[in-house]
Protein backbone atom coordinates (compact mmCIF):
# COMPACT_ATOMS: atom_id res chain seq x y z
CA UNK A 1 0.00 0.00 0.00
CA UNK A 2 1.47 3.68 -0.34
CA UNK A 3 1.46 6.24 2.17
CA UNK A 4 -1.20 8.68 1.79
CA UNK A 5 0.34 12.28 2.34
CA UNK A 6 -3.13 13.81 3.12
CA UNK A 7 -3.84 12.35 6.33
CA UNK A 8 -2.88 12.14 10.26
CA UNK A 9 -4.96 9.52 11.12
CA UNK A 10 -3.87 6.21 12.94
CA UNK A 11 -4.76 4.54 9.72
CA UNK A 12 -1.64 6.21 8.03
CA UNK A 13 0.59 5.24 10.71
CA UNK A 14 -0.60 1.43 9.58
CA UNK A 15 -0.31 1.93 5.93
CA UNK A 16 3.60 3.34 6.30
CA UNK A 17 4.25 0.93 8.31
CA UNK A 18 3.58 -2.18 6.00
CA UNK A 19 5.81 0.42 3.43
CA UNK A 20 8.27 0.76 6.14
CA UNK A 21 8.39 -2.94 6.72
CA UNK A 22 8.95 -3.62 2.75
CA UNK A 23 11.28 -0.93 2.04
CA UNK A 24 13.39 -2.48 4.88
CA UNK A 25 13.21 -6.26 3.05
CA UNK A 26 14.34 -4.60 -0.01
CA UNK A 27 17.14 -2.43 1.43
CA UNK A 28 18.47 -5.90 2.41
CA UNK A 29 17.53 -7.65 -0.68
CA UNK A 30 18.33 -5.56 -3.79
CA UNK A 31 22.28 -4.31 -3.25
CA UNK A 32 23.46 -7.60 -4.14
CA UNK A 33 20.32 -10.53 -5.36
CA UNK A 34 23.48 -13.45 -4.37
CA UNK A 35 23.40 -12.18 -0.64
CA UNK A 36 22.99 -9.34 1.32
CA UNK A 37 25.49 -6.46 0.29
CA UNK A 38 28.05 -8.21 -1.21
CA UNK A 39 29.76 -9.56 2.11
CA UNK A 40 30.06 -13.37 1.04
CA UNK A 41 31.84 -12.06 -1.82
CA UNK A 42 34.48 -9.98 0.62
CA UNK A 43 34.23 -13.46 2.58
CA UNK A 44 35.61 -15.66 -0.21
CA UNK A 45 38.52 -12.99 -0.68
CA UNK A 46 39.50 -12.43 2.82
CA UNK A 47 39.01 -15.77 4.44
CA UNK A 48 40.76 -15.40 7.31
CA UNK A 49 38.76 -12.54 8.43
CA UNK A 50 36.21 -13.22 10.81
CA UNK A 51 33.87 -10.44 10.50
CA UNK A 52 33.51 -10.52 6.82
CA UNK A 53 32.88 -14.83 7.62
CA UNK A 54 30.05 -13.80 10.46
CA UNK A 55 28.52 -11.39 8.16
CA UNK A 56 28.49 -13.82 4.97
CA UNK A 57 26.59 -15.86 7.48
CA UNK A 58 23.73 -14.31 8.38
CA UNK A 59 23.62 -12.47 4.67
CA UNK A 60 23.54 -15.85 2.65
CA UNK A 61 20.90 -18.83 3.08
CA UNK A 62 21.24 -21.55 5.88
CA UNK A 63 23.16 -24.85 4.04
CA UNK A 64 20.00 -26.41 4.97
CA UNK A 65 18.39 -26.61 8.41
CA UNK A 66 18.26 -23.30 10.79
CA UNK A 67 17.71 -19.92 9.30
CA UNK A 68 20.14 -16.61 8.93
CA UNK A 69 18.67 -13.07 9.00
CA UNK A 70 18.86 -13.51 5.00
CA UNK A 71 16.39 -16.55 5.30
CA UNK A 72 13.86 -13.92 6.84
CA UNK A 73 13.59 -12.18 3.75
CA UNK A 74 11.53 -14.12 1.82
CA UNK A 75 9.27 -15.05 4.68
CA UNK A 76 8.77 -11.04 5.49
CA UNK A 77 7.81 -10.74 1.25
CA UNK A 78 5.33 -12.80 1.43
CA UNK A 79 3.69 -12.41 4.58
CA UNK A 80 3.39 -8.32 3.30
CA UNK A 81 1.69 -9.83 0.34
CA UNK A 82 -0.99 -11.19 2.62
CA UNK A 83 -1.26 -7.83 4.19
CA UNK A 84 -1.78 -6.12 0.92
CA UNK A 85 -3.97 -9.30 0.24
CA UNK A 86 -6.07 -8.60 3.07
CA UNK A 87 -6.37 -4.57 2.70
CA UNK A 88 -7.08 -4.47 -0.88
CA UNK A 89 -9.71 -7.12 -0.67
CA UNK A 90 -11.78 -4.97 1.87
CA UNK A 91 -11.29 -1.94 0.31
CA UNK A 92 -12.52 -4.00 -2.58
CA UNK A 93 -15.73 -4.96 -0.74
CA UNK A 94 -16.16 -1.50 0.22
CA UNK A 95 -16.40 -0.26 -3.36
CA UNK A 96 -19.00 -2.73 -4.01
CA UNK A 97 -17.34 -4.52 -6.71
CA UNK A 98 -18.34 -8.15 -7.30
CA UNK A 99 -16.71 -11.56 -6.83
CA UNK A 100 -16.93 -12.16 -10.08
CA UNK A 101 -14.84 -8.82 -10.59
CA UNK A 102 -12.44 -9.73 -7.97
CA UNK A 103 -11.72 -13.35 -9.39
CA UNK A 104 -10.86 -11.75 -12.20
CA UNK A 105 -7.81 -8.94 -10.69
CA UNK A 106 -7.12 -12.30 -9.42
CA UNK A 107 -6.42 -14.27 -12.13
CA UNK A 108 -4.97 -10.65 -13.98
CA UNK A 109 -2.73 -10.58 -10.89
CA UNK A 110 -1.14 -14.19 -10.63
CA UNK A 111 -1.07 -14.42 -14.45
CA UNK A 112 1.16 -11.20 -14.65
CA UNK A 113 3.20 -12.44 -11.86
CA UNK A 114 4.29 -15.73 -13.09
CA UNK A 115 4.99 -14.14 -16.78
CA UNK A 116 7.18 -11.86 -15.26
CA UNK A 117 9.14 -14.41 -13.30
CA UNK A 118 9.47 -16.30 -16.03
CA UNK A 119 10.99 -14.15 -18.12
CA UNK A 120 13.47 -13.00 -15.81
CA UNK A 121 14.85 -16.48 -16.35
CA UNK A 122 15.49 -15.36 -20.07
CA UNK A 123 18.99 -14.29 -21.10
CA UNK A 124 19.53 -11.13 -22.75
CA UNK A 125 20.47 -11.61 -26.41
CA UNK A 126 18.99 -8.16 -27.74
CA UNK A 127 18.09 -5.17 -27.17
CA UNK A 128 14.36 -6.05 -26.92
CA UNK A 129 15.35 -9.48 -24.61
CA UNK A 130 16.68 -6.04 -22.28
CA UNK A 131 13.76 -4.21 -22.07
CA UNK A 132 10.91 -6.54 -22.23
CA UNK A 133 11.22 -6.62 -18.09
CA UNK A 134 10.36 -3.04 -17.91
CA UNK A 135 7.50 -3.50 -20.90
CA UNK A 136 5.50 -6.22 -18.50
CA UNK A 137 6.02 -3.75 -15.68
CA UNK A 138 4.18 -0.53 -17.69
CA UNK A 139 1.21 -2.92 -17.53
CA UNK A 140 0.92 -2.23 -13.84
CA UNK A 141 0.58 1.58 -14.14
CA UNK A 142 -2.57 3.18 -12.62
CA UNK A 143 -3.28 4.60 -15.96
CA UNK A 144 -6.48 6.02 -14.35
CA UNK A 145 -4.77 8.37 -11.92
CA UNK A 146 -1.94 9.47 -14.63
CA UNK A 147 -4.87 10.86 -17.01
CA UNK A 148 -5.54 13.96 -15.14
CA UNK A 149 -1.53 14.61 -14.71
CA UNK A 150 -1.60 14.24 -18.27
CA UNK A 151 -4.55 16.66 -18.87
CA UNK A 152 -7.06 13.83 -19.87
CA UNK A 153 -9.07 13.99 -16.72
CA UNK A 154 -12.37 13.47 -18.55
CA UNK A 155 -10.53 10.82 -20.86
CA UNK A 156 -9.55 8.37 -17.33
CA UNK A 157 -12.16 6.13 -18.29
CA UNK A 158 -10.47 5.67 -21.67
CA UNK A 159 -7.01 5.52 -20.66
CA UNK A 160 -8.16 2.84 -17.87
CA UNK A 161 -9.34 0.53 -20.90
CA UNK A 162 -6.49 1.42 -22.80
CA UNK A 163 -4.16 0.56 -20.41
CA UNK A 164 -6.23 -3.05 -19.57
CA UNK A 165 -5.61 -3.36 -23.71
CA UNK A 166 -2.09 -2.77 -23.35
CA UNK A 167 -1.82 -5.56 -20.53
CA UNK A 168 -3.71 -8.27 -22.50
CA UNK A 169 -1.75 -7.70 -25.14
CA UNK A 170 1.81 -7.22 -23.56
CA UNK A 171 0.68 -10.83 -21.98
CA UNK A 172 0.02 -12.62 -24.60
CA UNK A 173 3.16 -10.91 -26.40
CA UNK A 174 5.26 -12.17 -23.62
CA UNK A 175 3.81 -15.45 -23.03
CA UNK A 176 4.89 -16.44 -27.15
CA UNK A 177 7.79 -14.76 -26.03
CA UNK A 178 8.64 -17.39 -23.79
CA UNK A 179 7.13 -20.29 -25.76
CA UNK A 180 10.03 -19.47 -29.25
CA UNK A 181 12.53 -19.09 -26.68
CA UNK A 182 11.72 -22.15 -24.82
CA UNK A 183 15.22 -23.52 -25.33
CA UNK A 184 16.70 -20.48 -23.96
CA UNK A 185 14.83 -21.03 -20.52
CA UNK A 186 17.39 -24.16 -20.02
CA UNK A 187 16.91 -25.96 -16.56
CA UNK A 188 14.28 -23.49 -15.14
CA UNK A 189 12.20 -24.26 -12.43
CA UNK A 190 9.17 -22.62 -10.56
CA UNK A 191 10.72 -21.67 -7.01
CA UNK A 192 11.73 -18.48 -7.51
CA UNK A 193 9.89 -15.53 -5.84
CA UNK A 194 7.36 -14.41 -8.22
CA UNK A 195 6.32 -17.61 -9.40
CA UNK A 196 5.93 -19.03 -5.92
CA UNK A 197 4.18 -15.58 -5.31
CA UNK A 198 1.58 -16.33 -8.01
CA UNK A 199 1.03 -19.92 -7.18
CA UNK A 200 0.28 -19.56 -3.60
CA UNK A 201 -1.84 -16.26 -4.07
CA UNK A 202 -4.66 -18.36 -5.60
CA UNK A 203 -4.67 -20.60 -2.31
CA UNK A 204 -4.69 -17.99 0.22
CA UNK A 205 -6.72 -16.02 -1.48
CA UNK A 206 -9.54 -19.29 -1.67
CA UNK A 207 -8.84 -19.71 2.26
CA UNK A 208 -9.29 -16.09 2.98
CA UNK A 209 -13.11 -15.86 2.20
CA UNK A 210 -13.76 -17.97 4.83
CA UNK A 211 -14.81 -17.30 7.83
CA UNK A 212 -11.46 -16.22 10.34
CA UNK A 213 -11.96 -19.47 12.33
CA UNK A 214 -12.67 -22.03 9.20
CA UNK A 215 -9.69 -20.28 7.78
CA UNK A 216 -7.48 -21.28 11.32
CA UNK A 217 -9.04 -24.77 10.57
CA UNK A 218 -8.18 -24.82 6.79
CA UNK A 219 -4.27 -23.30 7.18
CA UNK A 220 -3.67 -26.11 10.52
CA UNK A 221 -5.45 -28.68 8.21
CA UNK A 222 -3.25 -27.95 5.35
CA UNK A 223 0.09 -27.69 6.78
CA UNK A 224 -0.74 -31.17 9.00
CA UNK A 225 -1.68 -32.73 5.15
CA UNK A 226 1.76 -31.38 3.80
CA UNK A 227 3.60 -32.66 7.01
CA UNK A 228 2.01 -36.01 6.46
CA UNK A 229 2.59 -36.30 2.80
CA UNK A 230 6.21 -35.74 3.09
CA UNK A 231 6.29 -38.56 6.60
CA UNK A 232 4.65 -40.95 4.41
CA UNK A 233 7.02 -40.41 1.27
CA UNK A 234 9.64 -43.33 1.24
CA UNK A 235 13.23 -42.82 2.90
CA UNK A 236 15.67 -42.78 0.25
CA UNK A 237 17.31 -46.25 -0.35
CA UNK A 238 20.56 -47.50 1.63
CA UNK A 239 23.61 -46.73 -0.72
CA UNK A 240 21.69 -43.68 -3.00
CA UNK A 241 24.39 -41.80 -4.36
CA UNK A 242 23.27 -38.59 -2.80
CA UNK A 243 26.48 -36.41 -4.51
CA UNK A 244 24.65 -37.25 -7.53
CA UNK A 245 21.10 -35.51 -6.41
CA UNK A 246 23.32 -32.42 -5.16
CA UNK A 247 23.57 -33.31 -1.49
CA UNK A 248 26.62 -32.15 0.41
CA UNK A 249 27.27 -33.66 4.24
CA UNK A 250 24.79 -31.71 6.54
CA UNK A 251 21.84 -31.63 3.95
CA UNK A 252 20.18 -35.12 4.88
CA UNK A 253 18.89 -36.15 8.61
CA UNK A 254 18.67 -39.07 10.89
CA UNK A 255 15.86 -40.69 11.59
CA UNK A 256 12.18 -39.21 11.24
CA UNK A 257 13.78 -35.94 10.20
CA UNK A 258 15.02 -37.94 6.93
CA UNK A 259 12.07 -37.52 5.16
CA UNK A 260 12.92 -33.58 4.88
CA UNK A 261 16.59 -34.58 3.40
CA UNK A 262 17.41 -32.24 0.94
CA UNK A 263 16.36 -33.63 -2.84
CA UNK A 264 15.14 -37.22 -1.31
CA UNK A 265 11.75 -35.73 -0.24
CA UNK A 266 8.46 -35.76 -1.85
CA UNK A 267 8.68 -32.54 -3.37
CA UNK A 268 11.71 -33.05 -5.14
CA UNK A 269 10.27 -36.71 -6.09
CA UNK A 270 6.92 -33.72 -7.50
CA UNK A 271 9.48 -31.43 -9.64
CA UNK A 272 11.36 -34.88 -10.76
CA UNK A 273 8.05 -35.91 -11.92
CA UNK A 274 6.81 -32.43 -13.41
CA UNK A 275 10.12 -31.33 -15.50
CA UNK A 276 10.00 -34.56 -16.87
CA UNK A 277 6.71 -33.78 -18.41
CA UNK A 278 7.54 -30.38 -19.23
CA UNK A 279 9.35 -29.08 -22.45
CA UNK A 280 12.78 -28.25 -21.24
CA UNK A 281 16.03 -27.74 -22.91
CA UNK A 282 18.29 -29.28 -19.88
CA UNK A 283 16.83 -32.46 -18.93
CA UNK A 284 16.01 -32.12 -14.99
CA UNK A 285 18.32 -33.64 -12.55
CA UNK A 286 17.97 -31.59 -8.95
CA UNK A 287 17.09 -28.20 -8.42
CA UNK A 288 20.95 -27.26 -6.76
CA UNK A 289 19.84 -25.02 -3.28
CA UNK A 290 17.19 -27.64 -3.04
CA UNK A 291 14.47 -25.33 -3.42
CA UNK A 292 10.95 -26.90 -4.86
CA UNK A 293 7.81 -25.88 -6.85
CA UNK A 294 5.30 -27.63 -3.70
CA UNK A 295 6.68 -24.54 -1.78
CA UNK A 296 4.11 -22.29 -2.49
CA UNK A 297 1.82 -24.81 -0.82
CA UNK A 298 3.11 -23.92 2.58
CA UNK A 299 4.15 -20.51 1.55
CA UNK A 300 0.29 -19.50 1.18
CA UNK A 301 0.15 -20.33 4.97
CA UNK A 302 2.43 -17.66 5.46
CA UNK A 303 0.67 -15.16 3.28
CA UNK A 304 -2.42 -15.82 5.47
CA UNK A 305 -0.11 -14.96 8.34
CA UNK A 306 0.36 -11.46 6.97
CA UNK A 307 -3.19 -11.27 6.12
CA UNK A 308 -4.39 -12.55 9.54
CA UNK A 309 -2.23 -9.65 11.16
CA UNK A 310 -3.70 -7.06 8.96
CA UNK A 311 -7.17 -7.91 9.77
CA UNK A 312 -6.05 -7.49 13.44
CA UNK A 313 -4.70 -3.61 13.38
CA UNK A 314 -8.01 -3.23 11.50
CA UNK A 315 -9.40 -4.13 15.32
CA UNK A 316 -6.95 -3.27 17.64
CA UNK A 317 -5.61 0.30 18.84
CA UNK A 318 -2.19 1.17 19.28
CA UNK A 319 -2.34 0.68 23.04
CA UNK A 320 -2.66 -3.29 22.49
CA UNK A 321 0.17 -4.09 20.45
CA UNK A 322 1.69 -5.63 23.15
CA UNK A 323 -0.83 -8.95 21.52
CA UNK A 324 0.99 -8.68 18.56
CA UNK A 325 4.78 -8.63 20.52
CA UNK A 326 3.41 -11.89 22.60
CA UNK A 327 1.55 -13.03 19.71
CA UNK A 328 5.25 -12.80 17.52
CA UNK A 329 6.82 -14.31 20.87
CA UNK A 330 4.83 -17.43 20.58
CA UNK A 331 5.08 -18.44 17.18
CA UNK A 332 8.79 -18.35 17.31
CA UNK A 333 8.91 -20.63 20.54
CA UNK A 334 6.35 -23.04 19.03
CA UNK A 335 8.00 -22.88 15.58
CA UNK A 336 11.37 -23.67 17.07
CA UNK A 337 10.02 -26.65 18.91
CA UNK A 338 7.90 -28.08 16.04
CA UNK A 339 11.51 -27.89 14.48
CA UNK A 340 13.11 -29.72 17.28
CA UNK A 341 10.08 -32.72 17.38
CA UNK A 342 7.77 -32.67 14.22
CA UNK A 343 9.85 -31.34 11.50
CA UNK A 344 12.78 -29.80 10.83
CA UNK A 345 13.56 -25.73 10.61
CA UNK A 346 14.17 -25.74 6.77
CA UNK A 347 13.54 -22.80 4.44
CA UNK A 348 14.64 -24.07 1.19
CA UNK A 349 11.31 -26.66 1.36
CA UNK A 350 9.52 -24.49 3.48
CA UNK A 351 8.61 -27.10 6.39
CA UNK A 352 5.35 -26.60 8.42
CA UNK A 353 7.89 -25.53 11.92
CA UNK A 354 9.40 -22.90 9.34
CA UNK A 355 6.31 -21.32 8.42
CA UNK A 356 5.59 -20.85 12.62
CA UNK A 357 8.62 -19.89 13.14
CA UNK A 358 9.57 -17.72 10.55
CA UNK A 359 6.19 -15.96 10.48
CA UNK A 360 6.74 -14.73 14.53
CA UNK A 361 9.84 -13.53 14.03
CA UNK A 362 8.66 -11.08 10.66
CA UNK A 363 5.35 -10.43 13.07
CA UNK A 364 8.46 -9.09 15.39
CA UNK A 365 9.70 -6.84 12.94
CA UNK A 366 6.64 -5.62 11.42
CA UNK A 367 5.49 -4.50 15.34
CA UNK A 368 8.53 -2.82 15.68
CA UNK A 369 8.01 -1.04 12.29
CA UNK A 370 4.37 -0.30 13.78
CA UNK A 371 5.97 1.64 16.75
CA UNK A 372 8.24 3.34 13.88
CA UNK A 373 5.44 4.55 11.85
CA UNK A 374 2.99 5.67 15.14
CA UNK A 375 5.62 8.64 15.82
CA UNK A 376 5.11 11.26 12.59
CA UNK A 377 8.98 12.58 13.05
CA UNK A 378 10.15 8.86 13.18
CA UNK A 379 7.98 8.51 9.88
CA UNK A 380 9.35 11.06 7.83
CA UNK A 381 13.05 9.66 8.63
CA UNK A 382 11.54 6.58 7.48
CA UNK A 383 11.06 8.14 3.95
CA UNK A 384 13.73 6.12 2.22
CA UNK A 385 12.20 3.03 3.41
CA UNK A 386 8.70 3.91 2.62
CA UNK A 387 9.56 4.91 -1.42
CA UNK A 388 11.37 1.36 -1.55
CA UNK A 389 8.73 -0.47 -0.48
CA UNK A 390 5.93 1.42 -2.36
CA UNK A 391 6.98 0.39 -5.51
CA UNK A 392 8.40 -3.37 -3.99
CA UNK A 393 7.93 -5.60 -7.07
CA UNK A 394 9.33 -2.92 -9.55
CA UNK A 395 12.47 -2.35 -7.70
CA UNK A 396 13.21 -6.45 -6.87
CA UNK A 397 12.52 -6.67 -10.93
CA UNK A 398 15.47 -3.81 -11.56
CA UNK A 399 17.55 -5.16 -8.78
CA UNK A 400 17.34 -9.21 -10.38
CA UNK A 401 17.38 -7.95 -14.37
CA UNK A 402 19.11 -4.63 -14.57
CA UNK A 403 21.96 -4.84 -12.28
CA UNK A 404 24.84 -3.51 -14.43
CA UNK A 405 22.73 -0.63 -15.95
CA UNK A 406 21.93 0.11 -12.47
CA UNK A 407 25.81 0.82 -11.78
CA UNK A 408 27.29 1.81 -15.17
CA UNK A 409 26.51 5.49 -14.46
CA UNK A 410 28.16 5.55 -11.43
CA UNK A 411 31.48 4.12 -13.66
CA UNK A 412 30.48 7.20 -16.19
CA UNK A 413 30.37 8.99 -13.51
CA UNK A 414 33.52 8.54 -11.54
CA UNK A 415 35.40 6.94 -13.64
CA UNK A 416 35.89 3.25 -15.30
CA UNK A 417 38.06 1.72 -12.39
CA UNK A 418 35.40 2.45 -9.97
CA UNK A 419 34.14 -1.40 -9.96
CA UNK A 420 37.58 -2.81 -9.53
CA UNK A 421 39.89 -3.67 -6.55
CA UNK A 422 39.58 -5.37 -3.40
CA UNK A 423 36.54 -3.61 -2.53
CA UNK A 424 34.90 -4.29 -5.35
CA UNK A 425 31.45 -5.86 -3.91
CA UNK A 426 30.64 -3.51 -1.51
CA UNK A 427 31.19 -0.50 -4.14
CA UNK A 428 29.16 -2.57 -6.46
CA UNK A 429 25.90 -2.87 -3.96
CA UNK A 430 26.27 0.13 -2.44
CA UNK A 431 26.48 2.08 -6.17
CA UNK A 432 23.38 -0.67 -6.98
CA UNK A 433 21.80 0.54 -3.79
CA UNK A 434 21.52 4.21 -4.37
CA UNK A 435 20.98 3.79 -7.99
CA UNK A 436 17.51 2.30 -6.97
CA UNK A 437 16.99 4.77 -3.92
CA UNK A 438 16.99 7.40 -6.81
CA UNK A 439 14.54 5.32 -8.76
CA UNK A 440 12.22 4.40 -5.36
CA UNK A 441 12.03 8.48 -4.89
CA UNK A 442 11.41 9.38 -8.15
CA UNK A 443 8.50 6.97 -8.33
CA UNK A 444 7.16 7.74 -5.37
CA UNK A 445 7.18 11.73 -5.82
CA UNK A 446 5.88 11.46 -8.57
CA UNK A 447 2.91 9.26 -6.70
CA UNK A 448 3.51 6.43 -9.37
CA UNK A 449 3.07 3.16 -7.82
CA UNK A 450 2.84 -0.33 -10.26
CA UNK A 451 1.02 -2.52 -9.15
CA UNK A 452 -0.91 -5.92 -10.75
Amino acid sequence: MSLDRATSSPARGRLAALDIFRGLVMLVLVPDIGGGFGFYQMAGREPGVEPWQRLAGWFTHADWAGGTAWDIVMPSFVFMIGAALHLSLAARRERGESDRAMLGHLLQRVTALFVLGMSLLLPVRSLPDLIWPAVILSTALPWRELAPRLGAAQAADSWARAGSIWFWLVLAASILRLARDLDGLGDYNFSHLLMQVALAYPLAFAIHRLRLSWQIIAVAGLLAGYWLAFRLYPLPPPGLDLAALGVRPGETFDGTFAHWGKNTNLAAAFDAWLFAVLPRAVPFAFEPHGYQTLNFIPTAASMLAGAWTARALAATPATGRGRLWLAGAAAVAAGWWLGQWWCPLVKSIWTPSWVVFSSGIVLLLFTACLHLADDARRRRWCWPLVALGSNAITIYVLAVYYRWPLVAPWSWLLGADLFFGHWQPLIEAGSRLLSLLLVAATLHRMKIFLRF
